[in-house]
């Protein structure tokens, strides 16, 4: 079998787009063709947001603009919950202006393609790898965000690579500070209402790290960064401040903080099992590949940089959510707060996206290779 050069074909923005555009239509298979028969893949998004999301389109179709979900016990404002009708996070805006189940699918498959097409960008253009590598990492990424079976209604993870770029992208080559303004500004607002900062405020921490490493223009690129940032808080105090206020209520403020359960927490979501058994099988091969490419690639003298750079992120995301518990346990009697936060929220979405470029690097050749074709087919076969 001849090989073939991916790095040529895919070198054609318009094969990369087609490529995304049938790997998302193969994930998001059954959301399209079986509609609200389809498998809801997170049972709050069955039991909880769903229905909400069909109650606040008809009632702001019968009513007009309100922000209090009537049907809840004595009622609930929807801005705790995130529920509002202008937010992306929930599915709500897409539910409201498709319907419940349609808006449902249409997120879903705005998650993988995104989610797609941005991380082989990522891998391809600021990494370097090869184009096999590139389009693994996004097919993994993208089955893990697109389908988000710890938070499916978080949209921010699905777009955490597209962020990236387009923050390193601003900063490296947009020359008109007018329209760094524009773009820096549009693209933080639709974050803002892409998020729910006590689930993945991390990610801007991972946004400035990652961000600062890459950018050829760091001084611009923490111009751009700063003025993302306030823009993203100043939003998401819409939500944050009902939450906090709300969350001295919450049964989970009373409940009591055992630190073993919260590492119990922490090991599912290291481990890629929460909620989701084909997670589990696609972590234990993202595990074994990461300590092959390890093994291969640490002591050369020509490794890549970037690579050990994508390690030491992994590592860092795992010390940052070992510590977070032991840091709670200290502040918990000054700061009852903070039991509410869970450590778990740090890996949620940085942690997959890194390993996933990690262990992708086993296919990091300039050609595919019959081996790799079987294994990739296979795997995103079983993937979905």
């Amino acid at each position: 079998m001849q090989k073939v050069n991916l790095e040529k074909i895919i070198g054609n923005n318009k094969y990369l787009i087609l490529i995304t555009i049938i790997s998302t239509l193969w994930l998001a298979f059954e959301y399209i063709f079986f509609g609200k028969n389809s498998y809801v893949t997170m049972f709050d998004m069955g039991d909880c947001c769903l229905p909400i999301n069909i109650m606040a389109r008809n009632e702001l179709f019968n009513e007009g603009i309100f922000f209090w979900n009537k049907y809840i016990k004595t009622g609930v404002d929807l801005m705790s919950n995130g529920f509002i009708w202008f937010s992306l996070t929930n599915f709500v805006l897409p539910s409201i202006i498709f319907g419940g189940w349609t808006g449902y699918a249409i997120s879903k498959l705005f998650g993988f393609f995104i989610s797609f097409y941005f991380t082989y960008k990522l891998s391809k253009e600021t990494f370097n790898f090869s184009a096999t590598s590139s389009l693994w990492a996004a097919a993994m990424y993208s089955f893990i965000a697109g389908g988000n079976y710890e938070t499916e209604g978080l949209i921010s993870k699905p777009l955490f690579p597209m962020t990236i770029y387009l923050l390193l992208y601003i900063s490296n080559n947009v020359s008109i500070n007018k329209f760094k303004l524009i773009f820096t500004s549009l693209l933080a607002v639709l974050y803002s209402f892409s998020s729910l900062i006590i689930w993945d405020g991390f990610s801007l921490v991972i946004f400035f790290i990652f961000g600062y490493i890459f950018s050829t223009k760091k001084k611009e690129f923490i111009k751009i960064y700063f003025l993302f940032f306030l823009i993203v808080i100043f939003f998401q105090l819409i939500f944050l401040t009902p939450i906090i206020l709300n969350s001295l209520n919450s049964h989970r403020q009373d409940s009591e903080f055992i630190l073993l359960d919260r590492y119990k927490s922490l090991l599912n979501i290291i481990a890629h099992k929460h909620y989701q058994n084909n997670l589990f099988y696609l972590f234990i091969f993202n595990f074994f590949s990461s300590i092959l490419v390890f093994f291969r690639e640490w002591g050369r003298e020509n490794s890549e940089k970037n690579l050990k750079i994508i390690f030491l992120l992994i590592i860092f995301c795992l010390i940052c959510a070992l510590i977070f518990p032991i840091m709670q346990l200290f502040i918990k009697d000054y700061l009852s707060v903070i039991k509410v936060l869970r450590a778990d929220t740090i890996l949620q979405i940085a942690y997959p996206f890194f390993l996933c470029l990690y262990a992708s690097y086993l296919f990091n050749d300039k050609e595919l290779k019959k081996k790799n074709i079987l294994i990739i087919l296979i795997l995103f076969f079983f993937i979905n």
